[in-house]
C-alpha cells in the first residue's frame, strides 16, 4: 500500500491511494478527494483489514482547513 500526499492536478491539492499487489501490480487506485485542496498525513491498517486516512479538508469545511477522517474497505471503497 502506498500514499501520496501531495498530488496536484490544476494547482488543486488532493489525496490518492494505491493498492499494489505482492508482484507490484497496481491492484486499485482511489482518489479521496473534493473540489478544494486535501491532503492525506497518515494511514493505518484496521482490525478488520481495511485502511484509515487522516488529513485535512478545504473542500468540506465551514473556515479555513477541517480534519478529515477517510475508511475505506480492503478493495478500497468508501
Amino acid at each position: 500500500m502506498r500514499l501520496y500526499f501531495d498530488l496536484y492536478h490544476q494547482f488543486i491539492r488532493y489525496i490518492a491511494l494505491w493498492k499494489f499487489d505482492s508482484s507490484y501490480a497496481k491492484d486499485w487506485l482511489r482518489h479521496l478527494d473534493g473540489s478544494n485542496n486535501d491532503a492525506g498525513y497518515g494511514l493505518y491498517h484496521t482490525s478488520n483489514g481495511g485502511y484509515a486516512v487522516s488529513g485535512f479538508t478545504e473542500s468540506y469545511t465551514h473556515g479555513n482547513k477541517d480534519i478529515s477522517l477517510y475508511r475505506l474497505d480492503r478493495t478500497g471503497t468508501r
